[in-house]
């Protein structure tokens, strides 16, 4: 409060402030220091505002560099301030150039703590998939699981090709149990549930690590499928300027999450001496499985045991009785309700 002695009024709390102690950012709204601190306080506590976006609450003027004039920040809103700034790097190759690392399965600011802040599209984009890269690598160091790169026939370096992880028991034939993971459509990639999930959240959320724990507790075999990744980018040429071109073509063998689903069975499950085979199939991982179902009964229904789809985006025509009839018996599908766990929703 200072009482009258100043040069302009705060547009917030409207006390009168001295000029040199004043915030603005260029515009013609003041604001006495605890009315700035409130309101610069109430953007960084909402994730969902840009850190491009922060500004004058009165008028589009924004926030754009700490030196800015008339700007006074205290030592706690200048730190987070630098913070988010640190998490928008130049060219990152690992989770730390963003500032970011994960502790206890969440996504946090390495300087202050803080949860993941939104700073736009592409830099959301960036950081999905540097995060993929981390999960996957987690996956192999901390799961001992093994990448093989499909098509299996692919020996050329630059061929069209994607991903899927298996633990070595399933290569080397010694498991019991086969646990065949498959995720829904979208940006997620093997490893991810979904990529919002592992940001906002939680990696127990958006992830498979929990399967992962379990199955490998129960010394399962385990074969996490890659049905959406469908799409490879290739050198196609340089340009006179020496930039390298690039092309999308389709991977062979898993054009469509159908194809994937098929040739992965077909060149791994169906190689397996596992005595059981069970299976949780994701969203349009859960239609890719079904039409496995629906093109190889014979193969695939006296080897898998039992199914858990979740969210699945599954349809059964009604002349799949044969289908219909393994699904009534093996296969359970959980859906997003607000219902008890376990419920049965069929006749609600």
């Amino acid at each position: 409060e200072y009482g009258g002695m100043g040069d302009v009024k705060c547009c917030k709390c409207e006390f009168d402030i001295p000029a040199n102690v004043k915030s603005d950012l260029g515009c013609a709204h003041h604001f006495c220091s605890l009315c700035w601190e409130k309101e610069l306080t109430k953007q960084f506590d909402n994730p969902r505002k840009s850190i491009k976006e922060f500004g004058c609450p009165r008028c589009p003027s924004l926030l754009k560099e700490l030196n800015q004039t008339n700007i006074i920040l205290n030592e706690n809103t200048l730190k987070r301030w630098k913070a988010l700034q640190n998490t928008m790097p130049t060219n990152p190759s690992k989770l730390e150039d963003f500032n970011y690392e994960y502790k206890n399965g969440k996504i946090v600011n390495k300087e202050t703590g803080e949860p993941f802040h939104w700073v736009d599209q592409p830099h959301y984009n960036a950081l999905g998939d540097i995060i993929l890269k981390y999960i996957q690598d987690y996956m192999v160091k901390e799961f001992k699981l093994k990448e093989v790169l499909l098509p299996l026939e692919s020996n050329k370096q630059g061929d069209p090709t994607n991903n899927i992880f298996m633990t070595a028991n399933v290569l080397n034939q010694t498991c019991e149990t086969l646990f065949l993971i498959i995720q829904g459509s979208g940006e997620v990639r093997p490893g991810q549930w979904a990529r919002s999930l592992c940001i906002n959240d939680s990696l127990d959320t958006g992830t498979i690590f929990p399967y992962l724990e379990r199955a490998l507790n129960l010394h399962w075999g385990v074969i996490v499928f890659n049905p959406n990744q469908n799409i490879a980018q290739v050198e196609d040429g340089v340009t006179a300027e020496g930039k390298v071109l690039y092309k999308k073509v389709p991977v062979p063998g898993s054009k469509t999450g159908r194809d994937h689903i098929i040739y992965v069975w077909d060149n791994f499950v169906t190689k397996s001496n596992a005595k059981y085979i069970v299976a949780v199939a994701h969203s349009a991982g859960g239609d890719a499985l079904v039409n496995l179902l629906r093109k190889k009964a014979s193969e695939v229904f006296p080897r898998l045991c039992g199914v858990a789809f979740t969210d699945s985006v599954h349809t059964i025509h009604f002349k799949d009785n044969e289908v219909k009839g393994y699904m009534e018996t093996h296969c359970i599908n959980w859906v997003t309700s607000d219902k008890p766990l376990d419920l049965s929703l069929i006749h609600i």
